[in-house]
């Protein structure tokens, strides 16, 4: 998708600078599977005015089962993605 920006539909190709939604990238620090480098990429190929990128010292499925890096529970990405949203209309 970030190699050329498009992904191919039915209906024709979705493109990344075709994005006007506010759109927010949570990444993970350690993971392996979607490097922060590569969801951080996102902040400049899509089209929105309004894109914010947060990395965070977690694993690939740290920041949905609310971990952090030592396995200990925490509120934080939850808490940022509410905060996040509590600011757009």
């Amino acid at each position: 998708l970030i190699k050329d920006g498009t992904w191919p539909l039915e209906n024709g190709p979705a493109r990344l600078a075709e994005i006007r939604a506010s759109v927010l990238v949570m990444s993970a620090q350690y993971d392996h599977i979607a490097p922060s480098a590569s969801c951080a990429a996102l902040e400049g190929l899509v089209g929105s005015d309004d894109c914010t990128a947060i990395e965070y010292p977690t694993s690939h499925l740290g920041i949905a089962l609310g971990k952090d890096a030592t396995g200990a529970s925490t509120p934080q990405y939850w808490d940022d993605l509410v905060a996040w949203l509590s600011d757009r209309p």
